[in-house]
């Protein structure tokens, strides 16, 4: 249901429900195969300027009430505009100032990669909210892409940045990237990492849970 229409200047915001909880989140992962590990790595295509993949990872959740499947996520990431399909094994991808023809076996492989991750911050999200530890939650495609955040917690009305990560060496180093990037601005970020053995396997997927989330309040509170 429309909760709220919102202009301002030259933009326009609808206020939705989310009616997505945990557990619905959790049983619609299951039904969603995963085959996205072992693919190439397409180093022109890590290296391009691209629109951000949550963007249309969110686009479908605010549209239809749940996520999109990887397939669909594909479909719909390379249906906008930036994407120009020249045969079928390349993609033209024009984007901020630069413009690249890319492998799409390459292309499929970086939004399937990071696909588990936009369902372990949704999941986070909702395992927050839910919670009832926190005066309010907060996600922003924003923060997200320019400044690493990927939700944030309010506590004694102060708001805390929040980042989520597998623990993995390629986490790992994205992290130290964001650091470097934004030079020094995280240096208020609570960071939580995700080891298989402290997750919730879920389908093929693996999960934040409760303890992580208490983890981030127990942080905040003390």
């Amino acid at each position: 249901m429309i909760l709220n229409v919102e202009l301002s200047n030259n933009h326009m915001r609808e206020v939705r429900d989310l009616t997505l909880s945990v557990s619905s989140l959790e049983e619609t992962i299951k039904a969603f195969p995963y085959d996205g590990e072992n693919r190439i790595k397409d180093q022109t295509v890590e290296n391009a300027q691209l629109p951000p993949i949550a963007l249309a990872f969110y686009d479908y959740l605010y549209n239809n009430g749940l996520p999109p499947s990887p397939e669909t996520l594909i479909h719909d990431y390379l249906n906008q505009p930036y994407f120009s399909l020249l045969s079928p094994s390349q993609v033209r991808v024009s984007y901020g100032s630069e413009t690249k023809v890319v492998s799409r076996e390459g292309l499929e492989a970086r939004i399937l990669r990071t696909y588990p991750s936009l369902l372990r911050d949704l999941h986070f999200y909702l395992m927050s909210y839910e919670s009832g530890l926190f005066e309010g939650v907060w996600y922003s495609l924003d923060d997200d892409f320019k400044k690493g955040i990927d939700i944030k917690v309010r506590y004694n009305g102060k708001w805390f940045n929040v980042a989520l990560l597998q623990n993995t060496r390629r986490s790992i180093f994205f992290r130290n990237r964001k650091k470097t990037r934004h030079n020094g601005s995280n240096a208020d970020v609570i960071y939580v990492e995700l080891d298989q053995q402290d997750s919730k396997k879920c389908g093929d997927y693996y999960l934040f849970t409760k303890t992580h989330v208490k983890k981030v309040y127990n942080t905040i509170s003390r």
